[in-house]
This record gives structure tokens, C-alpha cells and sequence, in this order.
């Protein structure tokens, strides 16, 4: 997120950094969705989505640490990285091949 010269937050990118974390809750919660309740990965990346989304609320206020905010950001992402390529190797695993792929 940017800042003036000096170093000083804005407004501005406190709404930014706050509408980027609202949007990584959201992507949590969709993803959950795809994954089996007994798992229990869908119990924990909506916990996920509820305390991005809490940040996100709490940066909108001067008392919140930025810096704090902005490393539970890329912190969300990298595990949202993670989640979505490991639903990626499950859905690749359980889907069987196209009889034409066989063939090859």
C-alpha cells in the first residue's frame, strides 16, 4: 500500500488496505464452501474469513496498527494461495481422465 513521503498512513490507504483484506475474507468463504464439512478445512477458513473481515473493519480506525493489518494481508494471501492450489490438486486427483487423454 502507498504512503505520502514522510511515512505517514492516509485515509486512503487505510480504505484500500481495508477493502484488499474484505476481499481476501470473501475469497476464504467461497473456497469453504468448496471443500467437505468432515474435513473440518471449511470450519477453519471461515474462521479465516471472520478474522480478515475483523481487520478489515478495525483498519478503518486510526487505532489500528497498520503494519499489523498490512502483514495479516499477505499473510492471508499466501495461505489462500496455498488452500486454493491444494483444492486444485484434489479436484486434478479425483477427476478421472478424458478417454481421448488415455490414448495418447
Amino acid at each position: 500500500m502507498s504512503t505520502i513521503h514522510d511515512g505517514t498512513v492516509t485515509h486512503l490507504d487505510r480504505i484500500a488496505l481495508s477493502h484488499a483484506l474484505y476481499e481476501t475474507a470473501e475469497q476464504f468463504a467461497e473456497l469453504a464452501q468448496r471443500w467437505k464439512p468432515e474435513t473440518g478445512i471449511p470450519k477453519d477458513m471461515q474462521r479465516q474469513a471472520r478474522l480478515l473481515a475483523q481487520i478489515a473493519r478495525a483498519v478503518l480506525g486510526t487505532a489500528y496498527e497498520y503494519t499489523r493489518a498490512e502483514a495479516f494481508y499477505d499473510a492471508g494471501r499466501r495461505i489462500l494461495a496455498n488452500e486454493r492450489a491444494a483444492w486444485e490438486f484434489f479436484r486434478c486427483v479425483q477427476t478421472p481422465p478424458e478417454p481421448q487423454e488415455l490414448n495418447r
